[in-house]
């Protein structure tokens, strides 16, 4: 709880290099530590972050590297990596391989660095901007579900404080004593006191109960109804305050959705889970789940899978006149997956893709194969690598109007 409540107190100069110093004490195996800010704005290769920095005693070579390695990375590998990435993981656990494994100009850097492997918290808005924090590793390693869920809450943490340092927020919408009373409300706000107030109480009497950190840690959500942050203050004559900020997760591309629907779709094509976003907005799972339905019913898809087709980015952008009037005509997502790629692949491959295709678990696949679980996945990661895409989502989206029933 020490290394969330000082993600919101960092001035804003020094931020980053704090909450990467404080995550990295989470991480004792871990050497040293890097991140920075990203936007996954337009195609791959428009894709920027910030220069790194770094824990101390990294070595000295380490923010460099790690950026030139995503400049040199292809499109290709950034749109895998970061469609596969979860709020939490390793490396490894994500892409299958190592870092001293990955393309050319990474893996030479990592090696370098002596980085073989490595922890990350990802902290990803549903507009795609972002910040990574990623602690290195001499060796494979995987992360336990419970330290999973303790990142990914971190994380979704990381994410809010992050926009609340690039709005520059500085007129809080309320103020509350630990007790809950109203110290002062900004007009505009007076609707929202009385879940604020009711998430203060709940977070002081969590906190004062010296409740477990993992319990702490899940009562303090990052959000309170999907729009405020709460921060705590203490001021110059020792007495203590929670501060409330208007602060909502950031949106792209709506699509004629509300904003808090707009924030579900994004979150749920990146991969969170329902239980992950209600903690991100500071809803309940039913909320969410009810939010969801509400999305799909307006840009008329059943599934994630759809969704992702659906919210896909455009390639190409070209205006035109037409009738006086200036048009902005954009092109579709990535062509479909064409039969010629699938011949790319080795015949057992093409099995696998073929059931996966048709709705089929990693398990089903291996009983209907006669393989196990672990072949079936080291399986999909490397059909993932030649075919270019990011997930199961991402390849059913992409074939979904391809025929498969010929290809034997």
């Amino acid at each position: 709880m020490d290394v969330v409540e000082a993600i919101y107190e960092e001035p804003r100069a020094s931020w980053l290099p704090a909450v990467l110093a404080g995550l990295h004490g989470l991480i004792p195996e871990s050497p040293s530590g890097v991140a920075y800010v990203y936007d996954l704005s337009g195609p791959p290769e428009a894709w920027r972050t910030s220069y790194p920095v770094v824990t101390d005693g990294a070595p000295a070579a380490l923010a460099e590297e790690v950026y030139q390695s995503f400049a040199h990375a292809p499109a290709d590998f950034r749109r895998t990596l970061f469609g596969r990435m979860k709020p939490a993981a390793t490396y490894s656990e994500t892409m299958g391989t190592l870092l001293t494994e990955q393309h050319e100009h990474g893996a030479e850097a990592a090696k370098r660095v002596a980085s073989y492997d490595a922890v990350y918290v990802n902290a990803v808005d549903p507009d795609g901007r972002g910040v990574l924090l990623a602690f290195n590793l001499a060796a494979r390693h995987r992360l336990v579900p419970k330290q999973r869920a303790r990142f990914a809450m971190i994380a979704a943490h990381v994410a809010a404080a992050r926009r609340l340092v690039a709005s520059g927020a500085e007129e809080p919408g309320a103020i509350f004593a630990p007790s809950g009373k109203v110290a002062h409300v900004e007009r505009g706000h007076e609707s929202a006191l009385e879940s604020l107030r009711e998430r203060v109480i709940r977070l002081e009497r969590a906190r004062s109960s010296r409740a477990d950190p993992d319990e702490l840690l899940t009562s303090w959500r990052a959000l309170v109804a999907g729009t405020y942050t709460l921060v705590g203050r203490v001021e110059s004559d020792g007495r203590r305050y929670v501060i409330a900020y208007e602060n909502p997760p950031g949106v792209r591309d709506p699509r004629g959705l509300a904003p808090m629907e707009a924030a579900v779709a994004g979150w749920t094509i990146r991969g969170h889970s329902q239980k992950l976003i209600g903690y991100e907005l500071g809803v309940s799972v039913g909320t969410v789940g009810g939010l969801l339905a509400r999305v799909y019913q307006k840009l008329r898809v059943r599934s994630r899978v759809g969704l992702i087709e659906r919210l896909a980015p455009p390639e190409h952008l070209t205006r035109m006149q037409a009738n006086e009037q200036e048009l902005l005509v954009f092109s579709g997502p990535r062509p479909n997956v064409s039969l010629d790629d699938l011949a790319s692949l080795t015949p057992a491959e093409q099995r696998v893709v073929r059931a996966l295709l048709r709705g089929k678990s990693s398990d089903e696949i291996a009983a209907s194969l006669g393989k196990s679980k672990h072949t079936v996945t080291h399986q999909l990661g490397r059909i993932f690598r030649r075919l270019s895409v990011s997930s199961r989502a991402e390849l059913i989206a992409r074939w979904a109007k391809t025929e498969l029933v010929d290809v034997s």
